[in-house]
């Protein structure tokens, strides 16, 4: 069988940059070489497209990056640049592996790219991807579809002054968590306590957004994730686990840098319960959610939905979408009998699938006359 020519796309302008590289090495540490030709684009934080074989190796990014293979795609090719001509380098891509984190990657922008290629890939589309990563318009969404949410307040930069009021008019008291809307892995994220906490807090997480939101803090608390995938119309839903921490929270050190000392593991080396030890009620409940909420969000691929329970009264809320999980949650398949391998395939077949079935829409009406 002939092999398929998959991009490996990572890296990218964002605060999780790093994290990206981490869940492509790892990616590719996996799939199968037989069924596929690995082409490792990775996008610096300037923006630029670079693709070298050397990018299959964590190493590589402890030095300095190789700059001169700069690549360009177009309609579905790979290119090069010779002096002012674009010159075509490889076999037409069969499709892209997405494996960004966070704005310029998660949010819709390479999908955009890969739409217009007519390159399939294997995340949401451009409008799931956007909306799950804001964090804002994911949580209105959720409370349309009368799934829980905790009560919560957004915040422009403009209404800074007026947090305190907004707090008050939205019934929202101390302790409350506070983060930047479109960003995950944590970064900027913390429990404060009173105001003084709170103003910086609210100052940190500015810098990484113009829109910050400020959560109800669900206590008692037990966090719980739950990933789901479409595989030609089937939706599997995985184990469900429970991620653990020594702070209050989970922070950036203990989902990529605990345990993680050679730095391939990714979210694998989260300190974890799995499968979980609830109830089968709570179970169930969380399985259901995880199918309603991927659908909802017209997700494909891999998403992974967290949830916040207050183990007192058993209230389960949905805190966040990730569209592109660290590691695309594999580990939450392998006791399912899916490996990761056998996950990037069926990620990969899916997409194709998908692309497929897209093509057969009209695109354009030829007759009207002008």
């Amino acid at each position: 069988m002939q092999k398929q020519n998959i991009l490996v796309m990572f890296g990218g302008v964002s605060c999780e940059h790093e994290i990206s590289i981490l869940t492509a090495v790892q990616l590719m540490n996996n799939i199968s070489k037989s069924k596929y030709n690995i082409f490792p684009v990775y996008i610096t934080k300037d923006g630029e497209m670079l693709l070298n074989n050397k990018f299959c190796e964590l190493g590589t990014f402890k030095n300095k990056i190789p700059k001169k293979n700069q690549i360009y795609i177009k309609n579905g090719y790979i290119y090069k640049k010779i002096g002012n001509f674009l010159q075509k380098i490889y076999k037409k891509i069969d499709c892209a592996v997405l494996c960004f984190h966070g704005r310029n990657g998660e949010d819709g922008t390479i999908q955009g790219l890969l739409e217009l290629n007519k390159i399939p890939y294997t995340s949401s589309n451009v409008l799931s991807s956007a909306l799950t990563l804001n964090k804002d318009f994911s949580k209105k969404i959720l409370l349309q579809n009368n799934v829980k949410i905790a009560n919560y307040i957004s915040l422009s930069k403009s209404e800074e002054d007026i947090v305190f009021e907004k707090m008050k008019q939205f019934n929202l008291n101390y302790p409350v968590i506070v983060k930047p809307n479109c960003l995950g892995s944590s970064i900027g994220v913390n429990k404060v306590n009173n105001k003084n906490e709170l103003v910086d807090a609210i100052s940190l997480a500015f810098n990484y957004d113009s829109v910050v939101l400020i959560e109800e803090c669900i206590q008692p608390l037990m966090e719980l994730n739950c990933a789901c995938f479409k595989y030609k119309n089937e939706f599997v839903v995985s184990q469900i686990e429970q991620p653990l921490s020594k702070d209050e929270i989970l922070t950036f050190a203990d989902k990529y840098i605990k345990n993680n000392a050679k730095g391939t593991k990714g979210m694998k080396s989260l300190d974890r319960i799995c499968p979980a030890k609830i109830n089968k009620e709570l179970e169930e409940k969380i399985t259901k959610l995880t199918e309603l909420v991927y659908r909802i969000f017209n997700c494909s691929g891999v998403a992974r939905i967290d949830y916040l329970v207050n183990t007192q009264t058993n209230e389960v809320y949905v805190n966040e979408l990730n569209s592109i999980p660290g590691s695309f949650a594999f580990y939450l398949y392998s006791n399912l009998g899916i490996s990761y391998i056998q996950l990037i395939d069926m990620l990969i077949d899916n997409a194709i699938y998908e692309f497929t079935e897209k093509q057969k829409l009209l695109n354009s009406i030829n007759n009207i006359v002008f």
